[in-house]
């Protein structure tokens, strides 16, 4: 039996994705509405319609007095990691406005490498987006963002509320 509740992704949310997958379309995008982004050198390990990862790396730009990465970049990279889902999401529904309304954080782990931070809701918030629309009414989700060593030990959890409203 098909499973009826999954929302296949539209022709412009596959094309957000393959094209912010460019090395060129990444940077552009990272210079003009987020340098910060670019200045601690965040790269993109994956991005589909369901996930997105991205990678923060450990350097002088991102290293705190402690030796650690600072709370401030992961926060921002975990920012990234679910707002790229809600920026696909967005893609091809019309004016939509797009707000960050509440960030926490748990800091388990000294981040004294790289960075791998994943969110795995990019069908939970294509789903808000399509109901703001469909509804004409403000809807919010929080996103869960977890960062992780490449071996896979947990540094931190991040909850990002965003909230979508049709203009």
């Amino acid at each position: 039996m098909e499973n009826t509740d999954t929302l296949h992704p539209i022709p412009e949310q596959l094309a957000f994705t393959e094209k912010i997958k460019k090395p060129f379309s990444l940077f552009l995008f990272f210079v003009f509405k987020i340098p910060t982004l670019f200045w601690w050198g965040v790269r993109l390990e994956k991005i589909n319609c369901f996930e997105a990862t991205v990678i923060l790396p450990f350097s002088k730009r991102t290293q705190n007095p402690f030796k650690s990465i600072y709370f401030a970049a992961q926060s921002g990279a975990a920012e990234l990691a679910s707002g790229l889902l809600a920026t696909m999401a967005t893609e091809g529904m019309g004016s939509i406005s797009t707000l960050v309304t509440e960030v926490s954080g748990t800091y388990i782990k000294k981040a004294n490498q790289p960075v791998y931070f994943t969110c795995l809701q990019g069908e939970d918030i294509r789903k808000i987006v399509s109901d703001s629309v469909r509804n004409k009414m403000p809807c919010s989700i929080q996103t869960k963002v977890v960062g992780t060593f490449k071996d896979g030990t947990v540094v931190s959890s991040h909850l990002i509320t965003w909230s979508f409203k049709s203009r």
